[in-house]
């Protein structure tokens, strides 16, 4: 097995006289947002082990860091553009091959392409990445300073950071603290950002998206006693085994400075723990290869195919009512008379939506594609209930359906308009 620790901080600048305290946290590789380039860091970066440096940024006093450790180097990748402000594509190579996309995200307020301004320059960056995420590699992690957090997301936003997650999901990278720590987005209860080093004034902005959930060793956050002097920020560390043929020289261990975290990871949690099933849950299993998560079609039709039917059977709406009535052996008329439906037409479009869906049938038309978003939306009122590979395909197919039709981009579960359809309309 390959151990590799991953540490983020934001240091707040000055890394010239705050390098010393990396050393205490020992990692194989350091993402170091708000750090000056590598003439300016670069001998203390050495002097506690770096082996290898990559810079990106305008300013030469201000931007993002990565440096490597040990037997490990860092190369950027050739499709880095530097319209998606400070997100830097990295292979790191030693003992296991990693690719790494290292972010500092200022959101709407950076800088670059427009889309970048908009949704924030990793989420408009991922199309633009894929290839590189997509590549032969051991394991893809997005990390860094994401500056955003569900707790800022406003009901009517079209940008939420809570769809960037689900995003990440659909796409197989997973939180590697949210995993570890089994809590709810925007209920984190280790504080990355001390707003203005004030400790009353918490919240969790810096992330670990890797694209292996059973790579996650440990996750621990930086205690406001040890740090709040040196940054604003706390550093987010990450222990990772990879399987590889080689081993990694180094190992999770402690060494002087103040490397005292918060999160106790000697705390054994296991499947009956609910904090850890309700996370496990709600999140897409790691899937077999990047490739895979862009099919167009990943359904396993027999599997996925029972699963949905027996969630739909118990959906509160007009999709379950009326697969209900057709396993009774209703005919369409029938169906029609029993819910007060004048037409017959909207029972067949139903029918017709719920057999689409469960067959992994893709949409033709917007009408379809309507109906397929509402029965992949009602199936959602089952997410802590279904398979995460069921979570990942719903997820899947309604951002493809919601862009290939222009539908309203999000991932509510359906509400039904008409009271319910179980019960005979008035």
């Amino acid at each position: 097995m390959t151990q590799l620790r991953l540490v983020e901080w934001n240091v707040a600048m000055a890394l010239d006289k705050k390098a010393h305290l990396l050393s205490g946290l020992n990692p194989t590789v350091a993402i170091l947002p708000e750090t000056a380039c590598p003439e300016k860091v670069r001998p203390a970066l050495e002097a506690v082990g770096a082996t290898s440096i990559e810079w990106v940024g305008s300013n030469p006093n201000k931007g993002l860091t990565a440096a490597a450790f040990g037997p490990w180097t860092l190369r950027v990748d050739d499709s880095y553009d530097p319209g998606y402000q400070w997100v830097m594509p990295l292979h790191l190579s030693g003992p296991s091959e990693v690719r790494l996309l290292a972010v500092w995200d200022f959101n709407h307020r950076g800088s670059g392409h427009d889309s970048a301004k908009r949704l924030g320059s990793c989420r408009a960056s991922l199309e633009h990445y894929e290839e590189f995420l997509s590549g032969d590699t051991d394991l893809v992690v997005i990390a860094g300073d994401f500056n955003n957090s569900v707790y800022w997301d406003k009901p009517n936003s079209s940008v939420k950071f809570g769809d960037f997650m689900d995003q990440l999901e659909s796409r197989g990278y997973f939180s590697a603290y949210h995993l570890h720590h089994g809590c709810e987005r925007g209920a984190e209860p280790h504080a990355t950002l001390w707003w203005m080093k004030d400790v009353e004034k918490t919240y969790h902005i810096d992330y670990a998206f890797v694209s292996r959930t059973d790579a996650v060793h440990a996750v621990k956050v930086g205690a406001s006693r040890e740090w709040l002097a040196y940054s604003d920020h706390a550093p987010l560390i990450v222990d990772l085994l990879l399987s590889a043929t080689a081993n990694c020289g180094g190992s999770f261990r402690e060494t002087g400075g103040p490397a005292v975290v918060e999160g106790n990871t000697n705390r054994q949690r296991t499947a009956h723990d609910p904090a850890v099933a309700k996370v496990r849950e709600r999140t897409v299993e790691h899937l077999d290869s990047l490739t895979d998560r862009r099919s167009s079609n990943p359904m396993s039709s027999s599997s996925l195919r029972d699963e949905i039917l027996a969630l739909l059977r118990r959906a509160d709406c007009h999709y379950g009512a009326a697969l209900r009535d057709e396993e009774e052996g209703l005919s369409v008329e029938e169906a029609a008379f029993k819910r007060d439906q004048v037409l017959t037409s909207p029972i067949v479009q139903l029918r017709r939506a719920v057999k689409m869906v469960a067959d992994g049938e893709h949409s033709a038309n917007k009408t379809q594609g309507g109906h397929e978003d509402g029965v992949l939306r009602a199936l959602l009122h089952f997410q802590g209930q279904m398979s995460n590979e069921l979570r990942q395909h719903i997820f899947a197919r309604l951002a493809n359906v919601q862009a290939q039709f222009g539908l309203k981009g999000t991932t509510d579960p359906l509400g039904c308009v008409t009271r319910g359809a179980n019960a005979r309309r008035r």
